[in-house]
């Protein structure tokens, strides 16, 4: 079965795509998000609907927790993040102006509700809910495992603070 004869309208796979979980969707259907040329299709069991978009195509796509908000990084290097209605722009971010990132982007991955990582080969950035970045440079290695190593002698694992913690240090996000 192609992605044309389920109605999508696609002559090609898609660039990226996420799933939905139902307990995050209006309709409460498990919802697919297919990036195709500059525009996401979202597919449930009755329907496709072109969200109608202009900045694609998008080489990640990833949906936060909570299924509020979508990540989505565009072949041009913009992290666009919106919400999962596509109605609300709520942050953009050039990950061309990264210092040191080189090559193409490898992960686009949510640290709870607020920030996304965005990691290179050596490279790791969190980026916050108001365009603040935290940057980890890996020592040896690398890859796919940046996320969580990220030099070969010490172990930091990235987590979102409680809101009564924000409150009294006015940090945003913290590395433990």
């Amino acid at each position: 079965m192609t992605s044309d004869s389920l109605g999508v309208g696609l002559s090609q796979p898609p660039n990226a795509w996420t799933v939905i979980p139902p307990d995050f969707t209006i309709s409460r259907h498990v919802e697919v998000l297919l990036s195709s040329d500059s525009t996401i299709f979202t597919v449930d069991n009755l329907e496709t609907v072109d969200q109608r978009l202009s900045r694609g195509p998008f080489t990640h796509m990833t949906s936060s927790p909570n299924g509020k908000s979508l990540a989505l990084l565009t072949f041009s290097g913009t992290l666009w993040v919106v919400s999962t209605d596509f109605q609300r722009n709520l942050a953009e971010f050039d990950t061309k102006t990264v210092a040191g990132a080189e090559g193409n982007v490898r992960q686009v991955e949510w640290c709870g509700n607020d920030a996304i990582l965005v990691t290179w080969d050596m490279l790791a950035v969190l980026v916050g809910p108001f365009g603040d970045t935290l940057q980890y440079v890996a020592v040896h290695g690398g890859g796919p495992s940046l996320t969580s190593s990220v030099a070969t002698s010490t172990l930091e694992l990235l987590s979102q603070l409680q809101k009564s913690t924000v409150s009294v240090s006015s940090a945003r996000m913290c590395v433990i």
